[in-house]
């Protein structure tokens, strides 16, 4: 007789690798420099070396592009400023142009990336340009999206030229400019799904990925809402469109940062409403709901400061978030408790859809590999399916609790695939793959639940 062994495991691999970051940092003081409204008019080289050629995304890329332009102290017109990157093989990246359509003085320190969810300053409106400088939470898009994949394929090492063309009569502070080179940072691509639309099925966030989401489709109850007070936090005037994401803390801190809301209908200061919120109950749906220290959006001075003056363009805290936020949003989390499950609940306003861009820098892996049961069990495993010549000694009998077993050395496990309609009534512990959904599914004795990809829910 032929043994058999079943193994299911999770494994997480952290293929990454130390990013590095490549810079100039030669200050043009402000209003020293014109560059002639012609690119070549203003340049900074950016010397890049010791990278692997060429560059590819199984190995490292441009992950992210820094800029300063001006500071508190010095403030400029920047609505004729364009600039671009050129690769060392002349692949020219257009960073933005213009960068802005209002002419109020600003500054900028900026960090572009190269994500579809993300959006360009000049995507947002006027009020949103004129209240929300300099721009440095979060993240932004280049003018063109995917630009940064173009250089893939080439060689990275060499001199980078940045070009800077204004048609202004006095010019702000050149400050610097980074070039950080990473492995591609994974992207949990949920907008293709309204599971997390329940606190039951919330999207796992943790720092190995960013999540790109959506709350467009949503429906606008949900039995789980906060509320628009929670504790002392008022940050909601109704219950709209809403989506869940979690977190489990890994320390006493974490920062968030949501970047590229923009309402898809419309262009206003206060489309989205996040807020971080714990539940005395251990999940969403059971227990009383509370606001970790920085999970109030209104919290002053922990989020947001950036945007007040001196530094950006909003006067008074309260105008920072006023029932929402259109601009990139952070929450400077302290107070933790290490292991407790966390949400970021994001709402719409008045219905506003958009899409999102999510980071985190501490939070336990959403797949956390899980320490095998080595106790000795009152039962061993006694049927296994496999092939001879790749079993060990004593399988399957050395598998304590099991009922069946398999093993293989390059094969894999199977389950039965089918549409949504095609689903059977089910019963608790079924499993299926929905054809429909792209996911696993189990059935969890009252309805079919889809296991995210990758890493399975909380």
């Amino acid at each position: 007789m032929k043994n058999i062994t079943i193994l299911l495991l999770l494994i997480c691999i952290n293929n990454s690798m130390l990013a590095q970051t490549f810079s100039n940092t030669t200050v043009a003081t402000c209003n020293t420099w014109d560059s002639g409204n012609t690119y070549t008019g203003f340049q900074r080289t950016i010397p890049v070396s010791g990278l692997s050629n060429p560059l590819s995304s199984s190995g490292k890329v441009l992950k992210q592009v820094n800029l300063q332009l001006g500071s508190p102290a010095c403030l400029g017109n920047l609505s004729t400023y364009y600039a671009r990157l050129i690769s060392p093989s002349g692949t020219i990246i257009q960073l933005f142009g213009p960068f802005t359509s209002t002419s109020t003085s600003q500054w900028l320190n900026i960090k572009f990336r190269d994500d579809s969810s993300l959006e360009r300053i000049n995507d947002y409106s006027t009020g949103v340009k004129q209240n929300y400088w300099p721009f440095s939470i979060g993240y932004y898009r280049v003018e063109t999206a995917n630009s940064f994949a173009s250089i893939n394929g080439e060689n990275p090492n060499g001199n980078w030229i940045l070009q800077i063309a204004e048609a202004t009569s006095s010019e702000v502070a050149f400050e610097k400019v980074e070039l950080i080179f990473e492995t591609p940072t994974p992207v949990n691509d949920v907008t293709g799904s309204t599971l997390n639309n329940s606190c039951a099925n919330p999207t796992c966030i943790d720092a190995k990925k960013v999540i790109r989401g959506t709350n467009n489709g949503y429906s606008a109850t949900d039995p789980n809402y906060p509320g628009n007070t929670v504790g002392t936090c008022s940050w909601n005037g109704a219950n709209n469109n809403s989506g869940w994401y979690s977190f489990i803390a890994s320390t006493t801190s974490s920062y968030i940062t949501v970047s590229g809301m923009l309402n898809t209908s419309g262009s206003t200061s206060s489309d989205m409403q996040p807020i971080i919120v714990s539940r005395s109950g251990g999940d969403c749906s059971s227990g009383t709901f509370s606001v970790p220290t920085g999970g109030c959006p209104k919290d002053q001075p922990t989020n947001n400061i950036s945007y007040l003056t001196p530094n950006g363009g909003v006067s008074a805290v309260n105008n920072i978030y006023s029932n929402g936020i259109t601009a990139n949003a952070e929450f400077n989390l302290t107070g933790l408790t290490v292991g407790n499950i966390y949400y970021l609940y994001m709402d719409g306003n008045g219905n506003a859809a958009s899409s999102f861009y999510i980071e985190i820098n501490n939070a336990m892996d959403c797949c956390s590999p899980i320490a095998p049961n080595l106790v000795t069990a009152d039962t061993q495993t006694n049927f296994g399916i496999g092939t001879h010549a790749t079993l060990k000694t004593g399988f399957p009998n050395n598998i304590p609790s099991g009922f069946i077993a398999f093993d293989t050395k390059n094969k894999g496990l199977v389950i039965p695939r089918m549409t949504t309609a095609n689903r059977p009534v089910g019963s608790a512990g079924m499993i299926i793959y929905n054809t429909d959904l792209n996911c696993i599914q189990f059935h969890n004795g009252t309805t079919w639940k889809c296991i995210e990809p990758e890493c399975s829910s909380y």
